[in-house]
């Protein structure tokens, strides 16, 4: 896929974030941000999970025509995985979103991410080894069960920064900045045509996110993107050097953001008001 192309999708899902927003403040789906400490903490909406969601979607389909050879996969299995991908995701959101309605406990997500992750390993989409030092062990009937737990852990990975404004959407896209750089070979021409199609999604839906975040990305929302890396990451070879690139760049982000709280402390709370 050429750069215009990409610069066009990243223009169209910013507008599709944008109508998104509007639509939701229009006919009353999402509730205005309140700052501060509240008795009580409102359930999550929908706007922003469907805002990615959508956007990703659109991405995905534009990506079909440009699928690349692949070193395991051909065309007709790429498109298949393509198909379970989107279905994944549109079951995942729907069963978490009416969780999210009704107030229910964290167990619908969970139950979420295990139907999601069954359509995902049945699409194709499967830990099939697991290398332990030098050896490989082939996983066989356990292959469908790793998947599914693979995705569990990495989506509640990403959950965690769904309250930090752009920090959710900023460590995703770094993630997939570190395997189109420096994991996926040229012979992985799936797994680029899935980082390629999530980073216009991601792009896009990133103005709307940064302080003070006009799109809310919180409850099964927060559970998209870290799903799509999970997909991302079995779809390339080295699975080992997947977790270090999600791992790495959060633990940075974390000490980052945690010196950035101490300097605000630090000038608002023990530094003298100055006068005048």
């Amino acid at each position: 896929m050429s750069l215009a192309r990409l610069v066009l999708l990243v223009v169209v899902c910013f507008l599709l974030s944008g109508g998104v927003h509007l639509l939701s403040r229009r006919f009353g789906w999402t509730r205005p941000r309140r700052l501060g400490r509240n008795k009580s903490l409102d359930p999550p909406t929908s706007e922003g999970g469907v805002a990615f969601l959508l956007a990703f979607l659109v991405c995905l389909a534009a990506s079909v025509p440009y699928l690349e050879s692949d070193l395991l996969l051909s065309p007709e299995e790429m498109r298949a995985h393509h198909l379970g991908l989107g279905a994944a995701l549109v079951c995942l959101f729907a069963v978490g979103r009416w969780g999210d309605g009704k107030s229910h406990s964290h167990w619908i997500h969970l139950c979420a991410l295990l139907v999601a992750g069954l359509i995902l390993a049945l699409s194709g989409f499967a830990i099939e080894t697991l290398r332990v030092g030098s050896t490989v062990h082939a996983l066989g009937v356990l292959s469908v069960p790793a998947t599914i737990l693979w995705l569990i852990v990495i989506s509640e990975f990403f959950r965690l920064f769904d309250g930090l404004d752009g920090l959710l959407v900023s460590l995703v896209l770094g993630v997939i900045a570190l395997q189109l750089g420096f994991v996926l070979e040229a012979e992985e021409g799936y797994a680029r045509a899935l980082c390629l199609a999530a980073v216009p999604a991601l792009l896009g839906l990133l103005p709307w996110r940064i302080y003070p975040a006009r799109i809310e990305l919180r409850g099964i929302g927060a559970f998209l993107p870290g799903f799509v890396v999970g997909a991302i990451s079995m779809a390339g070879r080295e699975k080992a050097f997947t977790t270090k690139a999600v791992v790495a760049p959060t633990i940075a982000a974390i000490a980052v953001f945690s010196l950035f709280c101490l300097w605000l402390l630090e000038q608002h709370l023990f530094l003298p008001k100055r006068k005048g």
